[in-house]
């Protein structure tokens, strides 16, 4: 009985059920990102894979990019951001409580600050 009761547990973690998805954080955002000196508009989006992996995509001027391995634990969320095999880097940004704007940072992993990102339904 206890060996059930551990597959059934296991088998929620696994797809959601125990914590469920944020379906608010899902959809675009509008906003900006630092790029060197200055900001350029950016729209980001959220989504659920069929696996209930939480990631992502943007764009801003005519590059485009994907959000991997994202966590979102309360109003903080935190992804890995690609555009090339050598630009990568990290995203960290602070929903509001509905979760219809964040604030965030963004960072190349090779230690560099990239700049601000902000994004508004």
């Amino acid at each position: 009985m206890k060996f059930y009761f551990f597959c059934i547990v296991i088998f929620i973690l696994n797809h959601g059920f125990l914590y469920g998805q944020n379906k608010e954080i899902l959809g675009s955002f509008y906003g900006n990102i630092g790029i060197g000196t200055g900001f350029v508009p950016v729209t980001t989006q959220f989504e659920y894979t069929k696996d209930s992996l939480l990631i992502g995509k943007y764009k801003y001027g005519g590059v485009n990019g994907a959000f991997l391995n994202c966590v979102l634990k309360g109003q903080t969320i935190t992804c890995d951001w690609k555009e090339s095999k050598t630009s990568k880097g990290q995203f960290e940004a602070i929903f509001d409580e509905k979760y219809a704007l964040f604030i965030g940072i963004w960072h190349y992993y090779s230690g560099g600050y990239g700049g601000a990102w902000t994004g508004r339904k």
